[in-house]
């Protein structure tokens, strides 16, 4: 199999029960895995996929109870992008968002794409 692009990406929380309904209940993620982190077995490490487990759609997230919610500062990534099919995707999406009262700042252009940020 060629990987033409990201493998998964992973990121830190806080809080992980927050995290897992925000990622499985509110965005449809399928959790896929549910371990200990290999360095700390006091950390849980959830992994979400898409509904096949397709290679690629991978998303990780690690339980950090004491972790800082913004650090601002140099080598971080400060956003992750979900693909979806188009524009009607998206505004789907902003009403998903909406009724689940998460902020967003509604279906926008940048460059020649639409995009949501929440």
């Amino acid at each position: 199999m060629n990987n033409t692009g990201i493998h998964h990406i992973s990121t830190l929380v806080g809080n992980i029960h927050q995290a897992y309904h925000f990622y499985h209940h509110i965005l449809g993620l399928k959790l896929t895995l549910k371990t200990v982190n290999q360095d700390d077995s006091s950390m849980y490490h959830l992994f979400f996929g898409d509904e096949d487990g397709r290679f690629g759609t991978e998303f990780t997230i690690f339980d950090m109870p004491n972790f800082q919610m913004e650090l601002k500062g140099t080598n971080r990534l400060e956003r992750t992008i979900f693909l979806v099919k188009d524009k009607a995707a998206l505004e789907f999406w902003a009403q998903r968002l909406t009724d689940f009262e998460v902020e967003h700042g509604g279906v926008e252009v940048m460059g020649d794409r639409h995009i949501l940020n929440f």
